[in-house]
């Protein structure tokens, strides 16, 4: 298994670098915070439809900033489910139900997936 964990401090500047490094490799989990990302902004400008993206990004109307914060995993989409049980502000996702992996959010709002 292929993982990768980074804080990228705003993916949208790094659009172009970002989704090149994702097409060329085969990661099979992505794990990124301080994404900086807002709804306006589709996953799939930054992942192929191989992966199954789960992002909670900061709600900026209610915070007061203009920007940072944001998590998002990415999954493969091979023999991954969503675990439908979970509450709507906690993501889980099983994988050959060896791996656990939750995406908590603080605001239920911004919890999404994309």
């Amino acid at each position: 298994m292929i993982v990768v964990l980074e804080n990228v401090r705003s993916i949208r500047g790094k659009v172009d670098e970002f989704a090149c490094s994702i097409s060329q490799e085969e990661f099979d989990f992505v794990a990124l915070s301080e994404t900086w990302l807002s709804a306006e902004i589709s996953s799939s400008e930054f992942f192929p439809d191989r992966y199954r993206v789960f992002r909670c990004d900061r709600d900026f109307a209610t915070c007061g900033l203009a920007r940072g914060g944001g998590v998002l995993l990415a999954l493969q989409e091979m023999n991954i489910t969503a675990d439908e049980e979970k509450t709507s502000q906690t993501r889980g996702i099983k994988e050959n139900s060896k791996y656990e992996v939750e995406l908590e959010c603080n605001d239920d709002k911004s919890s999404r997936e994309d």
